[in-house]
């Protein structure tokens, strides 16, 4: 049996897919034929072809960066040493970065003691022990890369000019509507959402905002268009992070209403990357992107959709611009769904005040449903500064007993030492028995039976100290980590608070994680102090009630 342990690699791009504009492109590039030159390879090579294999692929990914779950499934492989060996039909298959393609070559890859073999590139990485590779695989990776950025240029100009066209680009549709099952670059009504749409705008031409459309949406218990995409698409990633309690609101209610979809247009070219190894996206002025009217069937006339347009202004109240840089910015969620709280000016006219609040309560209904109080911003930051000033407070009052946990720690953290180094003595030796007895084995001094019996023994010995050995390492990383550097942070944020005279940005960007607003009686403040901090000084996993 071969000691290698063969990883076949596979990787189709999306790329790949749009320039298939004939059948020796598409079958050059594509999984089956990738697979057949990788067997044929491995089965002319006398020390893999009794190799254990295993084969991974992407499809539909780029080779531009490494995020790719077939490539992060075959380096799990390799990390726990199911797996010695990678073959690949090029570099470019394996990636197209040549910085961290030369990373893996070079570095990763012989640490990890991992053979790599590129077919077509005549490379086998057992010819290149102890040095780089030469210039020609530098040289091929450059290319490679910059081959890259052409393609992606000429795959975004043929996108351009399908969108330009009318047609369809994205794998998404609009709520309302669905792929056309005969051509994928057109979409056809959905019965049953359509329907939905067609009364959001009916209600709103009669003069109902938005914020009210939602109650309506929500009495009649209506999918939101997240929960209707999750609902057929099970397997799909998108979505999955929202909220369980998710409604319809204003917002949901408003971009339906701004959608030029719904009178027949194709709105495409509104994102646009960066640069090729960006994955962050930048929006496209309006003005800038590609509307083509008539594509598909519409489910309002566009008459309807300008008089809508005509419309929101006069619907909603007028806002007062709020600056973004308040102590408590991004820090006020709601207890109950979990989303940010609103901050907003409350009675402009005869008390003005800033208060937070969940904006989704209101378009709730049941019993199961967000609070709907409000809690003013200066009420909110009082808490707070109790909260801290108790913070100061009980850290004065167990300035012994922290030291006394530190001196305990730093006890705990030698003896810990010495476990781990015991350990791995132990280990070691073990190690060097079960090398002695497959050399007394091979000696023919003892028979099979014996040496199976006395290799596993050794070897769940081994298994059991490796286990104490890491939860031993584990341990004294979080108490080193903790007693050098969490406890000097946890105390010096508590001097730099004691100094303050009120809850600055400064301060809550320092001390503050999250308010958590169940109601106006309960109230949650989770602050930025370790757990074995807050332990000491007495005041882990405590709430704030706030009685008003």
């Amino acid at each position: 049996m071969s000691k290698w342990k063969v990883a076949k690699y596979i990787r189709l791009s999306q790329a790949d897919r749009d320039l298939c504009q004939n059948d020796a492109k598409s079958e050059s590039e594509s999984i089956s034929h990738q697979r057949d030159l990788l067997d044929n390879f491995i089965a002319g090579h006398s020390d893999l072809v009794d190799a254990e294999q295993m084969e991974f692929f992407d499809d539909g990914y780029s080779g531009t960066n490494f995020d790719r779950p077939g490539f992060e499934r075959m380096m799990e492989k390799i990390r726990k040493g199911e797996a010695n060996c990678v073959v690949v039909k090029d570099f470019s298959r394996f990636g197209r970065d040549y910085i961290e393609l030369g990373d893996y070559l070079e570095r990763i890859f012989p640490v990890l003691g991992v053979r790599f073999l590129s077919v077509n590139d005549h490379y086998d990485s057992e010819n290149y022990k102890g040095t780089t590779g030469g210039l020609d695989v530098v040289m091929k990776n450059i290319v490679y890369t910059y081959y890259s950025k052409d393609l992606s240029m000429k795959v975004k100009s043929a996108k351009h000019a399908k969108m330009k066209q009318g047609l369809l680009v994205s794998g998404m549709v609009p709520y309302g509507y669905q792929k056309d099952p005969e051509d994928c670059h057109h979409m056809i009504i959905n019965p049953e959402t359509a329907p939905i749409v067609r009364e959001i705008f009916d209600l709103c031409l009669s003069g109902m905002r938005p914020e009210h459309i939602a109650i309506i949406m929500n009495s009649k218990k209506y999918d939101t268009p997240a929960q209707y995409y999750i609902k057929k698409h099970p397997d799909h990633r998108m979505f999955k992070d929202g909220s369980d309690m998710a409604v319809w609101d204003g917002a949901v209610i408003r971009r339906i209403l701004k959608r030029k979809a719904y009178y027949g247009a194709v709105v495409t070219h509104t994102q646009e990357s960066k640069d090729l190894f960006s994955k962050h996206k930048t929006s496209i002025p309006e003005e800038e992107q590609f509307v083509v009217e008539g594509m598909h069937e519409p489910i309002i006339t566009k008459e309807e959709y300008l008089k809508v347009q005509e419309i929101f202004p006069k619907t909603g109240r007028k806002k007062v611009p709020l600056k973004a840089d308040y102590p408590l910015y991004k820090k006020v969620r709601c207890g109950t769904c979990g989303r940010s709280c609103r901050r907003d000016v409350r009675n402009p006219i005869l008390d003005p005040h800033i208060a937070y609040f969940c904006n989704y309560a209101r378009s709730q209904s049941g019993e199961k449903r967000c609070s709907m109080d409000v809690i003013n911003e200066e009420t909110l930051h009082e808490i707070i500064w109790e909260e801290l000033q108790r913070l100061i407070y009980l850290t004065d009052t167990n300035k012994k007993r922290i030291n006394d946990g530190l001196v305990k720690a730093r006890a705990e953290q030698e003896q810990l030492t010495i476990k781990l180094a015991e350990l791995k003595k132990v280990i070691k030796k073990c190690e060097s028995e079960k090398m002695a007895l497959m050399e007394q084995y091979l000696a023919r001094k003892i028979d099979r039976d014996r040496f199976q019996a006395e290799k596993t023994n050794l070897e769940k010995q081994i298994d059991i100290y490796e286990t104490d050995a890491a939860a031993t390492k584990e341990k004294l990383s979080k108490l080193s980590e903790w007693r050098e550097f969490e406890v000097p942070s946890d105390l010096e944020k508590v001097r730099i608070c004691a100094s303050a005279t009120e809850l600055t940005k400064e301060i809550a960007d320092l001390t503050v994680e999250q308010c958590l607003f169940f109601d106006k009686d309960h109230i949650e403040i989770r602050l930025k102090f370790s757990d074995g901090f807050l332990e000491m000084v007495g005041m882990k996993g405590e709430v704030e009630e706030n009685e008003e």
